[in-house]
């Protein structure tokens, strides 16, 4: 779930709106300078430099991991 309510702070995962793309990555503050850091180690972090570029959509708050590909979406087709 994504709180578009919810300020943004360090460390927090945030869905940002980079140059019209969508991205969700963690907001870090890191000796005064804010950065967009991805969880995959083979991606950069990302400087924010001008924070106009950057727009914070939301706060993710929860998130659902289906461990058994498929068992969610049958669980909610026997529930229609």
């Amino acid at each position: 779930a994504v709180d578009k309510q919810m300020e943004a702070d360090h460390n927090h995962i945030v869905v940002a709106v980079v140059e019209g793309e969508c991205t969700v990555k963690r907001l870090v503050c890191e000796h005064g300078t804010w950065w967009l850091k991805p969880e995959n180690p083979d991606y950069q972090p990302w400087e924010i430099v001008d924070a106009d570029a950057v727009r914070i959509w939301g706060v993710v708050t929860h998130v659902l991991h289906e461990l058994v590909p498929g068992k969610l979406a049958a669980l909610l087709r026997t529930r229609d």
